[in-house]
């Protein structure tokens, strides 16, 4: 028992975690920097390098690995397979290829710089992997390059992820001052994945079964908790196995992925997740030390400059040969050249002689400084761009949102003599409102490069509705001008309370009114199975085809016998297919962007 007045050292660590997170946050809000560069700054600063509020960064280590298990188990929840698929030949391509360009020149120059061959490897297998979180973030900066990026750079950075759960299964294994012989590597590798197919058939059914009764017979709370004891059970197995527990978590991710509650998954885990990050990035700048850098500057120098200009050539030339033009090239190398979360994991999961203090302060110094470089050239590019964005009209309509209600809006506002301009978050949405013939921009009406292309609007229409409409309509009111008159579609109460200097018209009651009309007459019609009843009568369709998906194999299969689609609608270019073969690689189609479809009827409806 405590006496009173004072403070347990595990609670004194906590509290100076929290404060730290708080710092960071603060740090990266102010700096315009990505959130986890401001994290891993403020625990450099309240680590044994800075003001020693935390002296021991072992106190932390449980912190940690929970955060970095749950990272690599929310990766695992969102790997799109399909999103893989698309792009599956060019994110091979240069995801493998940078890994093998990078790593070789770190290798290359770690040995020549005196460094022993297992901590040359470890530097490498780090040097090659990039910041999955910040650069999704940094995405919508770069406007509709960006939205043209996205499919592309989550196929690569899924390639990097996997790569690193393979690099954090081996770094333990690696021997002091020497490389494992092949075969043992080999070895390695064929046990990890034997382990892995042997049990995932089991875990899936399993899970899938447990997780269907769960998710009907109990509570939110029990059903996170289950979600967490089933990570915490997969990383025990994992290492009585012999493997990592990140490499455990990721297979927990994984396996409920397949089980169809990826989705409830990760908005059930989404708060704990980001709790946990900030503390597994406090923890990571703790280790940093100023002192070891300087001492160091031949292996930081070569670390830094290759995580930055030898990744970002690489990335930018091999994207080049995959039939990607220049400037889209360059932009996805400005994005992923940077050192990211698991370059610190895989360099602290080896052991403690072949990656010592001075590669983890190197690696740490190198992430902080790669994702500013990465902010900053995202900025500069977005003001370049600028320019050429395409903006809403003086006196026009602003429709925030492209779902059924806003397209719905859309038509009927341009069929009254409006102008509309579309800002959404989804790729796929902003491709359908061109093709319908609405000038859209991707990205988030947070971001202060979309909030200026929709300023010059007379009204903005906030389509989504509850807490998430309230909270676009937040995001609105400190980015635009003051009196900006603004449709909502959340109740006044949801944003009455912000305190916003906007004129807020209410359009629930006529929705309302509509979906009441609906109910009634749902109560008085006869029940049919399988069928929706619409405005135009009732329409059947068979038993189960709602839910029924293709194959992963199936839709692998297609993808590769993809052929022209017929219509007189089709681009003449790529024959509808909306990609355009070059000689080593297919690229989205430039004259329809994707679309498939004519350059010359997109604007029709």
């Amino acid at each position: 028992m405590f006496l009173a007045g004072t403070v347990p050292e595990g609670g004194a660590v906590a509290l100076a975690v929290i404060v730290a997170a708080l710092a960071g946050a603060a740090i990266a809000e102010v700096l315009r920097i990505p959130r986890p560069a401001g994290y891993l700054l403020a625990g450099a600063v309240a680590g044994p390098g800075g003001v020693e509020f935390v002296a021991d960064p072992d106190d932390l280590r449980l912190v940690a690995d929970a955060g970095v298990a749950l990272l690599l188990f929310t990766v695992a929840l969102e790997l799109s397979v399909r999103d893989l698929a698309a792009h599956l030949r060019a994110a091979l391509f240069i995801g493998v290829g940078q890994l093998l360009v990078v790593g070789a020149a770190v290798m290359v120059g770690s040995i020549v710089a005196g460094e022993e061959e297992a901590t040359a490897a470890i530097l490498a297998g780090a040097a090659g992997l990039s910041s999955t979180a910040t650069g999704l973030a940094l995405l919508p900066g770069l406007g509709d390059t960006g939205r043209k990026l996205l499919p592309l750079a989550t196929g690569i950075l899924i390639v990097q992820d996997v790569f690193a759960v393979v690099m954090i299964g081996l770094a333990p294994s690696l021997e002091e001052g020497t490389l494992s012989t092949a075969g043992s590597v080999a070895l390695g590798i064929g046990s990890s994945l034997a382990v892995m197919l042997a049990v995932l058939p089991v875990i899936i059914v399993v899970s899938d079964a447990l997780l269907q009764r769960l998710a009907a017979r109990v509570d939110r709370e029990v059903f996170i908790v289950a979600l967490l004891a089933f990570v915490a059970a997969s990383a025990a197995g994992a290492a009585a196995a012999g493997l990592s527990t990140a490499l455990g978590a990721f297979l927990a991710g994984f396996v409920i992925r397949q089980s169809g509650y990826a989705y409830q998954a990760v908005r059930e885990t989404e708060t704990l997740r980001d709790l946990f990050a900030a503390a597994f990035f406090v923890s990571a700048g703790l280790l940093f030390d100023v002192d070891i850098v300087f001492d160091e500057p031949a292996m930081t120098g070569l670390f830094l400059g290759s995580v930055i200009f030898v990744k970002f050539a690489a990335i930018a030339g091999l994207a080049r040969l995959t039939g990607i033009s220049w400037p889209l090239s360059l932009g996805l190398g400005g994005i992923l050249a940077n050192a990211g979360e698991f370059s610190f994991v895989v360099a602290s999961a080896a052991e403690a002689s072949i990656a010592p203090d001075a590669v983890i302060a190197a690696v740490v110094f190198a992430i902080v400084v790669s994702l500013f470089v990465s902010s900053i050239f995202v900025a500069i590019r977005g003001r370049s761009e600028r320019g050429a964005r395409l903006v809403a009209a003086p006196g026009g309509v602003a429709v925030v949102g492209y779902g059924r209600l806003g397209r719905l809006a859309a038509v009927k506002l341009r069929g009254r003599g409006r102008s509309v301009f579309v800002v959404e978050a989804d790729g796929e949405a902003v491709r359908q409102a061109r093709i319908d013939g609405f000038p859209a921009t991707w990205g988030d009406v947070g971001n202060r490069n979309v909030a200026r292309q929709i300023s010059g609007a007379e009204v903005i229409l906030v389509t989504p509705s509850g807490q998430e409409g309230a909270g676009i309509v937040e995001r609105i009111s400190r980015l635009v001008r003051p009196g900006t008159k603004v449709v909502a579609a959340s109740m006044p109460d949801r944003v009455a309370h912000l305190g916003l200097d906007l004129t807020v018209v209410e359009a629930d009651e006529r929705v309302s009114t509509e979906v009441v009309t609906r109910v009634e007459q749902a109560c008085e019609a006869r029940a049919e199975p399988f069928a929706l009843r619409t405005a135009g009568g009732l329409v059947k369709f068979p038993p189960g085809a709602s839910r029924k998906e293709a194959r992963l194999g199936d839709r692998i299969w297609r993808w590769l016998e993809r052929s022209p689609s017929a219509g007189r609608d089709a681009c003449p270019v790529c024959r509808g297919t909306g990609r355009k073969g070059t000689w080593l690689f297919s690229a989205p189609c430039a004259a329809c962007d994707g679309t498939g479809r004519s350059p010359r009827r997109t604007g029709r409806n």
